[in-house]
């Protein structure tokens, strides 16, 4: 199966395309969990709201509770795809000066594959960075 690339590229005069099922799995965990509740047109409950994690979330525990949320909200929206935790960078968890950051890390597998990670920067409302390691 192919899929286009995201961010959104020309390859070769073309649209940027890929069939690598990790980097499709990727690009469906990021979908969900970067889309707020309500956004989406006739399906208004998909969606993780991770950029709520930018100004409300203070705790450990608050990020417990959106965890077990998006979690779910990931294994119900995506096949094939085992979803095995998320995390967060313990900085994001002490008070600095700067604008809030949050490093997002999505740990998941793939039918007969190992476990792998999916990674992406939320730096600014309403703006967000992907970056995948892998």
């Amino acid at each position: 199966m192919k899929s286009l690339k995201v961010p959104f590229t020309f390859d070769g005069g073309g649209v940027g395309e890929t069939s690598d099922p990790s980097r499709l799995a990727e690009q469906k965990i990021i979908n969900v969990l970067v889309t707020n509740t309500g956004e989406r047109a006739m399906r208004p409950s998909y969606g993780a709201n991770t950029s709520s994690l930018l100004f409300d979330i203070t705790s450990r525990m608050e990020f417990s509770d959106y965890k077990v949320d998006a979690i779910q909200e990931l294994r119900s929206r995506i096949s094939d795809v085992d979803i095995l935790d998320i995390r967060i960078n313990e900085s994001y968890f002490t008070p600095v000066s700067e604008p809030t950051v949050a490093t997002i890390t999505v740990v998941y597998r793939l039918p007969l594959g190992t476990v792998r990670a999916a990674t992406f920067n939320i730096a600014v409302p309403g703006r967000l960075v992907e970056d995948f390691l892998g």
